[in-house]
């Protein structure tokens, strides 16, 4: 979950639309794939996505996406979270583990921890993962024992 395994261009081919060699440093991900590709076709998503359309982003518009939160976790036996909004880059390594935090552009090989000195983000971010995940039978939760619908 750090940005080793996480930082990878979105690359974008589509003539006559997003010119050649553009480069844009919004940060989006794989959940919002789904959306953008919606509105391209003109189909409605389904409800409760994670992702959300940047299709804006690709037309070289402005789009605000400075309150969102982009997240990920890993699977149960080895239970990790992380979480970026803005600058700021959260990682939990382990259940009962705090929170690291990084700033991702000054720092994208998160080296510095600077969890100590911004109190305020880290709250910011607790707050998040305490709702940012939804309960399924398929991706259970590490902290509670398996049920026998779950994977193991």
């Amino acid at each position: 979950l750090y940005e080793g395994g996480l930082r990878v261009p979105m690359i974008v081919r589509w003539p006559n639309k997003v010119p050649a060699g553009r480069v844009s440093d919004t940060p989006w991900y794989f959940a919002d794939v789904l959306p953008t590709l919606a509105e391209l076709v003109d189909a409605e998503p389904p409800k409760n996505l994670d992702g959300m359309n940047v299709l804006p982003t690709l037309l070289g518009k402005e789009q605000n996406t400075s309150e969102r939160f982009l997240y990920w976790e890993r699977p149960p036996k080895d239970f990790r979270q992380a979480a970026r909004f803005g600058n700021w880059k959260a990682l939990r390594p382990g259940q009962q583990e705090p929170l690291l935090l990084f700033d991702v552009v000054s720092d994208p090989s998160e080296k510095r921890n600077v969890a100590a000195s911004h109190p305020h983000v880290i709250a910011k971010f607790e707050t998040y993962f305490a709702s940012a995940r939804t309960e399924s039978p398929y991706w259970p939760d590490a902290s509670k024992p398996p049920t026998k619908k779950g994977r193991d």
